[in-house]
């Protein structure tokens, strides 16, 4: 049976409080030193997997960039050529579906960056992009919050943020990725070698995309085992701080129940 500790005064019994804060602090840098280490093992895998999809990404905004700059403005095709909106629409999507932001949608062709005043099928194309789901408090070293979680959101994973987040997706012509340009209806017959040229480039592009899938899956995997650590680290020096403020708080008490000893 387990008996009460007795204390003979306020200042004592606070002094053996911040004594036992300040020894689990001495040794929770332990606990985190265990726990980065095993975080270690996943961290450069993560990168890796990043990276070679990133390196199929850049590959894939570049067939993007050839199909958009490749395309003629001899080869688009308008209502001044007898075809309806509908039908202007439906070329688009029938052609560039694969790589349009969006739905496709008509215009005067001299404001989406054709020199005629006839309307146009058009949409435009932006980048791919690789993406990481993340909890900025864990990222940014933050134990000012009592959230590890606190504004978890996507972000965009570049050569400098390799390894970042908890999981990883493809975002497939992200709407708020790089432009890369417009695309047009266009005539398939009168433009017969860039029509062959789109048909083989887009199945590229989704070739590219579904290999990409393979590096989705480890990278998640190796994420998720990261993950489970670096919460650990958090919350190890999530613990830290808030220790450090409590004996901060007992330093100040016991500093005045010291000075105003006898008054109370």
């Amino acid at each position: 049976m387990g008996f009460a500790v007795s204390y003979t005064s306020a200042i004592q019994a606070l002094q053996v409080k911040k004594s036992n804060l300040e020894t689990s602090n001495s040794n929770i840098p332990q606990a985190v030193g265990i726990a980065s280490s095993s975080k270690s093992l996943y961290v450069n895998p993560a990168k890796l997997f990043d990276q070679l999809a990133l390196d199929k990404v850049s590959i894939i905004n570049n067939k993007k960039t050839t199909i958009v700059s490749g395309l003629a403005a001899s080869c688009v095709i308008t209502t001044a050529d007898g075809f309806s909106s509908s039908d202007l629409i439906s070329n688009v999507t029938a052609n560039f579906g694969n790589i349009i932001v969006g739905s496709a949608a008509v215009a005067i062709g001299t404001s989406v960056g054709l020199g005629t005043t006839s309307i146009v099928g058009y949409a435009t194309v932006r980048q791919d992009v690789w993406r990481g789901y993340y909890y900025p408090p864990v990222q940014n070293e933050n134990y000012t919050t009592n959230n590890p979680f606190d504004g978890q959101d996507w972000i965009t994973i570049t050569s400098s943020n390799l390894g970042i987040g908890v999981s990883v997706s493809l975002w497939e012509n992200y709407s708020a990725g790089t432009v890369i340009g417009n695309v047009y209806s266009i005539s398939t017959t009168s433009c017969a070698g860039y029509a062959t040229s789109l048909a083989l480039l887009n199945s590229q592009i989704t070739a590219l995309r579904s290999g990409i899938a393979t590096y989705r899956s480890a990278g998640n995997i190796m994420k998720d085992l990261k993950t489970s650590y670096d919460l650990q680290i958090w919350a190890y020096n999530k613990t830290i701080t808030k220790n450090n403020d409590t004996v901060a708080g007992l330093s100040s008490a016991i500093s005045l129940l010291e000075q105003y000893q006898g008054q109370y």
